[in-house]
């Protein structure tokens, strides 16, 4: 189970960090008629990824922080 967290969370964690560095590259730009033109929907979706990424991986590491102390505790 921890290895498919650890697989999905570096997924979305990747995908995330990618649409950050695309709306980055991407840029934004003022048309001529005054609007705003940029792929802002990068962002709705690449910072929950991050969020969603950055929280798998952090319980995965803590329930083997606690599982090995709890074994240390043991002994």
């Amino acid at each position: 189970m921890q290895r498919i967290l650890i697989v999905l969370g570096s997924g979305a964690l990747l995908m995330g960090a990618t649409m950050a560095f695309a709306f980055a590259l991407i840029g934004s730009e003022v048309g001529e008629d005054g609007v705003l033109d940029e792929p802002f929907y990068l962002v709705g979706i690449g910072m929950p990824l991050i969020l969603l990424g950055g929280v798998m991986l952090s319980g995965v590491l803590l329930f083997r922080l606690f599982s090995v102390a709890r074994r240390k505790s043991r002994n």
